[in-house]
């Protein structure tokens, strides 16, 4: 077994599909106003997959990314972490058709669903994993088609799901280095698990089930009860993703927020006591890629020399459950 030591991000990637969906396009396809669209949810465009595309083809082209940002060999790779709220199917994993499709084997290969916080979880299980020095190189890839699942007769998330994927490759620090994942914190509230939800997919309403609605295999959200109680979480999570990090909230660089929509992202902000102008977004471009959100905002304000070495970052968000999760690192 290797030395142990603080686990850091060395490489991030992100992808989004070629297909563009603008909000205004929508606007007049419902008989909307103009521009009503991006006032209810702040999208003005997003992304959408190919008929013939799956998580694990979106999941490649960032991960493709990452390992390039991260300037190592491929088969360095020692343990490959997918998180999403759907895969490509139900088994086998669809981290283990992403190993397939690098052209690697023989690393472990698995998936992680907590759903838009899945990228968060399997941070906290990476950085878990190096610093007590069972694996060296970690690949995370996130990625959702959630433009397969949107129900589009009801409901504004019709108006604001996208496609796209977010990568990063987690190694162990050298010693000295002060980039670090440090503080995570999650929870969960399952008193309000009906506020969103796929009711279909699994065993309790599979597919084959006679008189099943075409709905029961679409997303659901109850969007204003949703967003009352994740603004009631706020001050627990802040207050527990701070508990352990290694700076104070008010030495923050950055926040990177799911992009769940323009007001959960800013009534989170005020809630926590971060400034907006701190918070990195993606989502008037792209929309709400649930569980890629978080790791596809990371890499592209890393691309544009945004989020630089030593800079101190929060990621902060909401998922299904209801759950609430939030994570530290020094960049």
């Amino acid at each position: 077994m290797m030395a142990s030591g603080n686990a850091k991000i060395i490489g991030t990637g992100s992808y989004v599909p070629e297909i563009v969906v603008e909000s205004a396009e929508l606007e007049k396809k419902y008989g909307l106003r103009p521009n009503q669209i991006v006032e209810m949810t702040g999208v003005k465009s997003r992304h959408f997959a190919n008929a013939d595309q799956s998580s694990s083809d979106l999941a490649l082209e960032a991960a493709k990314q990452a390992i390039a940002a991260a300037k190592i060999d491929p088969k360095e790779i020692d343990l490959i972490i997918f998180g999403s709220s759907i895969g490509d199917q139900a088994i086998p994993t669809t981290a283990s058709r992403l190993q397939k499709k690098l052209g690697l084997k023989n690393t472990a290969a698995f998936d992680v669903n907590y759903t838009c916080l899945s990228f968060l979880l399997a941070m906290d299980i990476a950085k878990n994993y190096i610093s007590i020095g069972k694996y060296k190189n970690i690949l995370i890839a996130a990625a959702e088609l959630t433009s397969k699942v949107i129900n589009w007769r009801e409901g504004e998330s019709r108006f604001l799901l996208g496609d796209g994927a977010g990568s990063v490759v987690v190694s162990r620090a050298d010693e000295g280095d002060k980039s670090a994942i440090n503080s995570a914190y999650f929870k969960t509230d399952s008193t309000h698990d009906h506020l969103i939800h796929i009711e279909g997919y699994g065993n309790r309403n599979h597919p084959n089930k006679a008189g099943l609605e075409p709905e029961t295999n679409m997303f659901y959200m109850n969007g204003s009860p949703v967003l009352k109680q994740a603004m009631r979480g706020m001050d627990d999570l802040i207050a527990g993703t701070m508990k352990y990090a290694d700076f104070a909230k008010n030495e923050i660089d950055y926040l990177i927020p799911h992009q769940a929509s323009i007001f959960g992202i800013s009534g989170g902000a005020r809630k926590v006591g971060i400034d907006m102008a701190k918070a990195l977004m993606t989502l008037a471009e792209c929309g709400n890629t649930a569980a890629a959100s978080m790791p596809l905002t990371l890499d592209r304000f890393v691309r544009n020399g945004t989020i630089k070495r030593g800079d101190k970052l929060i990621f902060l968000g909401t998922a299904a459950g209801l759950s609430w999760g939030g994570l530290t690192i020094v960049y």
